[in-house]
């Protein structure tokens, strides 16, 4: 007869490596990204005296790789910190509708990128710092060229959203987070914007302390 293990038991058996101080969260981590994104933009352009419009949607393997000052000031139980980060995306595909109602779709897509953070996190009275949870706001930069052929190069820029999690385990930092966009704007090389761009990504961070 098997004894089935409480689904809590790994839960317990990481209690020691979550229980430190705010002391040992203050300073600068590094740390890498990955996840999924997907990104919308909506382009038009004057032709022949009428408009023409493509609307694409970009989706693949999000990266990210970056510095963090974590606790960079306190205030009570909050914590707020600062970050910057090289982003970048592998295996990207597009949907393009264009006008016309003529439909297209590419793979083996790259996106490059840049993005900062100002977050804000809540250490809990108890193990401060093990479990933080955070929201923040910061500017992004994508550029993203679609796979096949000679497409065009594709800008989506603007504010950006976050809502993640700290978890600390050992020498190592995991944060599940949610990016979104919250303003944005695009266009590519050579059409301009038409609607407000999307951005949506999720993933898992892996930081350590330097």
């Amino acid at each position: 007869m098997f004894i089935k293990r409480p689904c809590w038991l790994p839960l317990l058996l990481l209690l020691p490596t979550l229980c430190f101080a705010q002391k040992d969260r203050k300073g600068v981590y590094g740390g890498l990204s990955v996840g999924y994104g997907s990104y919308v933009l909506d382009l038009y352009e004057y032709q022949n005296g009428g408009s023409f419009y493509i609307d694409q949607r970009f989706s693949g393997v999000a990266l990210a790789l970056g510095i963090e000052k974590r606790s960079a000031w306190q205030k009570d139980q909050f914590v707020f910190d600062v970050s910057g980060e090289l982003t970048g995306g592998l295996a990207i595909k597009t949907s393009i509708n264009e006008t016309g109602n003529l439909n297209e779709e590419t793979k083996g897509g790259y996106a490059l990128g840049a993005s900062g953070f100002l977050k804000a996190g809540y250490l809990f009275p108890k193990n401060e710092g093990a479990v933080t949870p955070l929201v923040g706001i910061g500017p992004y930069f994508t550029y993203i060229k679609s796979g096949g052929g000679d497409t065009d190069g594709n800008y989506i820029y603007g504010l950006q959203g976050f809502v993640g999690v700290d978890l600390r385990l050992s020498q190592f930092v995991l944060t599940p987070q949610i990016r979104f966009g919250l303003a944005g704007w695009g266009a590519s090389d050579e059409m301009d914007q038409n609607g407000q761009p999307g951005m949506f990504e999720v993933g898992l961070k892996i930081a350590k302390k330097f």
